[in-house]
């Protein structure tokens, strides 16, 4: 699955320190969590993404793209963020 091969690449790149990786993962996936977020809480939505996105860096080493894909990953973390 080249999705998988992908995601694993650009998590282990971005892991070691490359910040292109991290601009793609973020890249990927940033609209569609941002209107996901929004039609949820219009109000916070800046604090959530921006969380997220701190909990995501601290977490990178869990995700596994074997599992799902990234942006299921990052939008859980933002179901989480949410419900706090």
């Amino acid at each position: 699955h080249e999705r998988v091969w992908r995601e694993d690449h650009l998590r282990v790149r971005a892991l070691s320190g490359d910040e292109s990786a991290w601009q793609e993962l973020f890249d990927s996936s940033y609209d569609r969590l941002w209107k996901a977020v929004i039609s949820r809480s219009s109000l916070l939505a800046e604090d959530v993404i921006q969380e997220t996105w701190l909990v995501a860096v601290r977490r990178l080493d869990s995700f596994d793209p074997r599992k799902g894909s990234f942006e299921s990953w990052i939008n859980g973390i933002a179901w989480r963020v949410l419900s706090q």
